[in-house]
């Protein structure tokens, strides 16, 4: 964590959890592509990316609906989100 330049990722299509700190601290991250077979997204993975302004899902408004996403992600959350992203 603490990637302070890092301004977009992309996370590859099979992973299925983003761990706790993954993008921390990261403040010019303003975009992220998250594949559908993410189902959870652990405490902290996006505390403090205050740039964050986007989400690219590949999944359905439902599937994003049904990932676990725990507390302390609230600029991931509160983001616009583009669901059935193709890239």
């Amino acid at each position: 964590y603490g990637c302070v330049s890092l301004e977009s990722i992309n996370i590859p299509d099979g992973v299925t959890k983003i761990d706790t700190y993954a993008f921390a601290y990261c403040y010019a991250l303003a975009s992220v592509t998250i594949p559908n077979s993410v189902t959870k997204i652990e405490e902290y993975a996006f505390i403090d990316c205050n740039s964050l302004k986007t989400v690219y899902y590949t999944g359905s408004e439902e599937q994003w609906n049904n990932i676990t996403i725990a507390q302390y992600n609230n600029y991931l959350t509160n983001t616009t989100i583009v669901y059935n992203y193709k890239g």
